[in-house]
């Protein structure tokens, strides 16, 4: 993208970090807005699992909750957070020089255009339970695409949110694992089995 915008094939996109700070360090581009801006606290990616899976194989389900919790708030951290420029420079990952990581990862990030933003607009990966897949979190995305025109019957898509956004899975699987981490997998899958 930001080759196409240095060319003027284009004449602006929408994407994540790092590739709007490459197009300010490239002098191609800038910042309009940040998601924080346009809505605080959206949901960004969504991890998204069969039910099936979660009957059959709960261990494995709740063991990838706990890593993603883990991975989650380690890159929130300051130390995460160089650790993740470390990583993400090397060409086997994104290949990305350190100084365009750093300027999302760990601030301040100059928009381009005389503004600068703190760190704490982008990369939020765990921060005010981002990673619990609430249903107010799914509502206000639905909100936002229905004031946008992107869905012609929202209500019928609000239906199935329940189904989806499972707070109640994620929170249990977190409680499963205080309250023993010696349970057996008949436990835990009783716990999924009355969580509709």
């Amino acid at each position: 993208m930001v080759r196409s915008l240095a060319e003027g094939l284009i004449d602006g996109f929408c994407a994540g970090e790092p590739w709007n700070a490459a197009a300010v360090a490239e002098g191609c581009g800038f910042c309009v807005a940040v998601g924080a801006e346009l809505m605080p606290q959206h949901v960004e990616k969504v991890l998204l699992v069969r039910k099936d899976l979660v009957l059959r194989r709960p261990e494995e389900f709740y063991g990838l909750l706990r890593g993603l919790n883990t991975a989650s708030r380690r890159c929130d951290s300051m130390e995460g957070r160089n650790a993740l420029v470390d990583l993400l420079q090397k060409p086997e990952w994104l290949g990305t020089p350190a100084e365009i990581l750093k300027a999302s990862l760990l601030g301040p990030f100059d928009r381009g255009n005389g503004r600068m933003a703190s760190s704490a607009q982008f990369n939020q990966f765990c921060d005010a339970d981002g990673n619990v897949p609430s249903l107010s979190a799914a509502r206000s995305v639905l909100n936002a695409m229905k004031v946008c025109g992107m869905l012609p019957n929202p209500e019928e898509a609000s239906l199935e949110l329940p189904m989806l956004f499972r707070e109640d899975l994620h929170r249990n699987a977190f409680a499963a694992i205080a309250s023993s981490t010696s349970g057996s997998g008949a436990d835990v899958a009783a716990i999924a089995l009355t969580s509709h």
